[in-house]
């Protein structure tokens, strides 16, 4: 069965738009599970300010997920740019394509690949390989919790011409519910340290609430918690980013 989902987030409200470089909250792009088949969607949000200030802000997220048997790809893309009076703010973008193979009911193992880049972290690109194993931990009608263990090859370019070849983990903690298809909340938590020093790490934790208001209209509002213990100079350590909006769904 081939299903075809267009998403539309309108409203967005972006408190801050600091991304720490490297981390994608990758679980919530699992789509149909359980469901054999073809999915595509695309999220896509705009902002426009004229005035004694000229803002425009852009974003887009198409993706898709398929699923046959005891095998799952999906893949995203996601490419942001926001321009204040003529100058860049915001630029930046990356593609994640990953592959699930289910070996039991409760081991999935996992390979991905990931290209980005982004101009407010001095990442002019970056390149990862990765693959590891997959928990899940509880598996019912509307809760599910999951841990995955994996290893990852990094390569960065920063603007300041730095080249960086590391080896990291990343490993997470998926938590995710809802009560009777009128709200849903997931939480996850990424840990990726350097493997060669563990002095050297990356968080993300980002958690989600969504509010459905009708079959095809939902409100959204999505935390997000960014650290890196060495980011590049003049980056701070941390990013806290909020976003809220209405998202329709067909």
């Amino acid at each position: 069965m081939i299903k075809i989902r267009l998403i539309v987030i309108l409203g967005m409200i972006f408190l801050m738009t600091g991304f720490a470089h490297g981390q994608v909250n990758t679980e919530k792009l699992r789509q149909g599970l359980d469901e054999d088949g073809f999915s595509i969607g695309a999220e896509f949000n705009y902002s426009l300010t004229k005035g004694n200030s000229d803002l425009v802000e852009f974003g887009l997220a198409p993706g898709f997920v398929w699923r046959t048997g005891k095998h799952q790809t999906f893949m995203i893309n996601e490419l942001e740019t926001a321009s204040a009076d003529g100058g860049d703010l915001v630029n930046k973008g990356f593609s994640h394509l990953r592959y699930n193979h289910e070996l039991h009911y409760r081991w999935v193992y996992e390979l991905f690949l990931q290209a980005q880049y982004d101009k407010t972290q001095d990442l002019t690109a970056r390149y990862l390989a990765g693959s590891g194993i997959r928990l899940r931990l509880m598996r019912r009608d509307l809760t599910f919790l999951a841990v995955g263990v994996t290893a990852m090859y990094e390569y960065e370019e920063l603007d300041s011409g730095e080249i960086i070849k590391i080896i990291r983990g990343s490993h997470y903690l998926s938590f995710r519910t809802s009560k009777k298809d009128r709200i849903g909340f997931s939480s996850t938590v990424y840990i990726q340290p350097k493997y060669a020093d563990f002095n050297d790490v990356r968080v993300l934790g980002e958690a989600a609430l969504e509010i459905n208001i009708s079959t095809h209209l939902s409100i959204t509002n999505i935390l997000t918690y960014r650290y890196d213990s060495e980011p590049p100079v003049g980056i701070k350590e941390y990013d806290l980013e909020l976003k809220g909006g209405l998202k329709i769904a067909f």
